[in-house]
């Protein structure tokens, strides 16, 4: 997975956070293109949002698949059983790997491992294959939370 706060990344997905140093600190961001904030936002703009203390405004760009799993109060052995992908919809399709294993131990090194992906067509269909079958715990379901 790749994560970055470098706004101009070409990454799956991107998270331009900034630290508020003052309480009443309002946050200027650059955009070069579109994204979604619970509300759609066109690139190419500059954005000066309200950022007290207590909120940190993030952006998070359109086609973008961010992996979630239900709220657990523990992790049960074999980990969730769920997989939730966000998707952040987008007229272009858009792709995601996730890496899966026991994260106890180095049993990835022996091949303990598994690695899906996860293709979304322009018309918001979910495909999803398995790049590597190494680890023994399989997600029971997988699901397309779609914003």
């Amino acid at each position: 997975m790749n994560v970055t706060t470098n706004i101009w990344s070409e990454t799956v997905f991107w998270f331009p956070l900034s630290p508020i140093r003052e309480p009443t600190s309002d946050r200027f961001i650059s955009r070069r293109e579109s994204g979604w904030t619970k509300e759609r936002i066109e690139g190419g703009k500059y954005i000066l949002r309200d950022a007290p203390l207590d909120i940190c405004p993030i952006y998070i760009k359109a086609g973008s698949i961010i992996p979630t799993w239900p709220q657990l109060n523990h992790i049960p052995d074999g980990g969730a059983k769920e997989l939730i992908l966000e998707y952040y919809t987008s007229d272009a399709p858009a792709e995601y790997c996730h890496y899966q294993d026991n994260g106890t131990d180095f049993s990835y090194e022996n091949g303990e491992y598994n690695i899906y992906h996860f293709h979304i067509d322009s018309d918001g269909h979910l495909t999803t294959s398995m790049d590597h079958q190494g680890y023994d715990h399989l997600y029971d379901a997988v699901r397309l939370s779609a914003h």
